[in-house]
């Protein structure tokens, strides 16, 4: 019996050695509800916490774009049949069904068309400034009226997108007797006096998200004590409408995403502008040459430069303590809201 329960306790412990030099991924899959999204998500952090790997973004890629959504945009497109089914069952109950859908969900709805009383309406999320000028450059870069000639300063499309999310977007996508229209996300900015700063600082596109210190983005030695009374550094989630539309706020240092723009002009605070991917290039281009309520820190063909501190100091200059800047101020509070 002892010789027994003694052999017994050297195949676990033989088969516990086996299985820690054996390396281990998690690979979480939550349901996509915020409810049990949190949960998982704790746990994540909980399994990182043992060094256990997890799949993570590229910290590294050339482009910048965050190539850790890619999954998902493919996974989406399981939803075809699913959200088909969903609406042929509302339109037996009532009279007529709206579809309002992402302009990067038309492969999910393209069978809405077939359901009599189902129509589909296409809501833009992106700048109709950018929109147009996609439109414009994948149909040739035809000749543009006058009035639309800035159109022709945007930058390419170079260095925006991952190879794979081009894959993606070419997806399948007719709405043939479909009532599609577009809805395109308004222009919507109030107050700027200060000059003290108000620093978010976050890696949200790049690093391994599954790594909380190791994605802190480095600062020079003493730099939160040197601007200590003038400056605030926040490295987590922040409140940017609510910092937008406080009267002290008087510039807004931005990637030019689009939902960030939307915020600054409707706040009526001008934008520094420092694109890193997608569209943000093209609304860099409407922020700055068109609506006129900015200024460009870095352009987008010098994107693999390091952006020097007297270049953003510069910027910020011309921004906040010129004749121009005051004009600019002046134009973004006359398209804010208030």
């Amino acid at each position: 019996m002892a010789n027994h329960l003694a052999m017994e306790n050297l195949s676990q412990n033989n088969h516990q050695s086996s299985v820690e030099n054996v390396p281990v991924a998690v690979v979480m899959v939550p349901l996509p509800l915020q409810g049990h999204l949190n949960q998982l998500l704790h746990l994540s952090r909980l399994v990182s916490a043992y060094s256990i790997p997890q799949p993570s973004p590229r910290p590294n890629a050339a482009i910048k774009f965050p190539t850790q959504i890619l999954p998902l945009l493919r996974a989406l497109t399981l939803f075809r049949q699913p959200v088909y089914d969903l609406v042929q069952r509302i339109s037996a109950t009532v009279g007529r069904v709206v579809v309002v859908y992402d302009s990067m969900m038309p492969y999910v709805v393209q069978d809405i068309c077939s359901i009599p009383n189902a129509e589909s309406y296409c809501f833009q999320s992106i700048s109709a400034f950018s929109l147009y000028s996609f439109y414009w450059e994948a149909t040739g870069k035809p000749v543009l009226p006058t009035e639309a000639e800035l159109v022709e300063e945007v930058p390419s499309m170079e260095g925006c997108f991952p190879p794979e999310f081009a894959e993606i977007s070419k997806l399948p996508k007719t709405l043939e007797n479909s009532t599609q229209e577009t809805f395109t996300t308004h222009l919507v900015l109030s107050k700027a006096s200060s000059r003290s700063s108000y620093g978010v600082l976050r890696d949200a596109d790049k690093g391994d998200v599954f790594e909380g210190e190791v994605r802190r983005a480095p600062l020079p030695e003493n730099y939160e004590e040197r601007v200590e009374g003038r400056g605030l550094i926040v490295r987590e989630w922040a409140p940017q409408l609510e910092i937008l539309g406080h009267p002290s706020t008087g510039g807004f240092i931005s990637h030019c995403g689009w939902n960030s723009c939307i915020e600054s002009i409707s706040m009526g605070v001008p934008i520094a502008a420092w694109p890193m991917h997608s569209d943000q290039p093209r609304n860099a281009v409407l922020i700055t040459k068109v609506l006129r309520i900015g200024v460009e820190i870095k352009d987008w063909s010098r994107r693999d430069e390091v952006v020097s501190s007297r270049t953003v100091e510069k910027s910020v200059r011309r921004l906040m303590a010129s004749g121009e800047g005051d004009e600019i101020r002046k134009r973004a509070e006359e398209l804010g809201d208030g």
